[in-house]
């Protein structure tokens, strides 16, 4: 196992309060969303960096990406809205997944083709149509969502979740 004893600071990125990071399963493709800012992106593992004014200056959260690091996805603070970038950050579309609670975090497959969203209090929503259609997952429960997460072919999925009245977090597998 790697000792990753030496670490760079990544100051190409500017100063800013990063919410996010996603990387390409070959390290080069990396992505950072800004709290209060923009995404930005890199092509060469962080050494430059281009700040995607595509996807507007937004409160943005967690981001998650394809294998490739061509497809992205990412969420504002509040709302059931994903912003989806099929370009690797140069273009964005923002998509409804119809629930009625708030996103708080974003997965997705390898191929990019399965996109989930964890949200507070309604059913963990799943596209498998590269976020252009959502769905409930109506066998998840209706919980307050934390996190979201899935094997490479999305044939897993791994969310966690907060009780709001006792605090106690909970964690839940689905494997079908």
């Amino acid at each position: 196992m790697p000792t990753y004893a030496a670490w760079t600071l990544q100051s190409c990125a500017g100063i800013a309060q990063f919410a996010g990071v996603s990387m390409s399963l070959d390290g080069t493709k990396v992505a950072v969303s800004e709290y209060t800012g923009y995404i930005q992106t890199s092509t060469d593992s962080g050494q430059t960096w281009v700040v995607q004014t595509a996807a507007v200056a937004r409160t943005w959260e967690q981001l998650a990406s394809s294998g490739t690091g061509v497809r992205l996805a990412s969420f504002f603070i509040s709302g059931d809205q994903v912003a989806l970038s099929y370009s690797g950050g140069a273009s964005w579309v923002v998509v409804s997944t119809g629930s009625p609670g708030t996103i708080s975090s974003v997965a997705m497959s390898t191929s990019g083709t399965y996109v989930l969203a964890s949200t507070r209090g309604d059913y963990l929503r799943m596209s498998s149509s590269s976020g252009t259609n959502w769905a409930a997952l109506t066998s998840s429960g209706v919980r307050t969502w934390r996190s979201v997460s899935c094997s490479a072919d999305a044939t897993v999925i791994l969310a966690s979740e907060r009780d709001s009245i006792t605090l106690q977090g909970y964690l839940w597998v689905s494997t079908n």
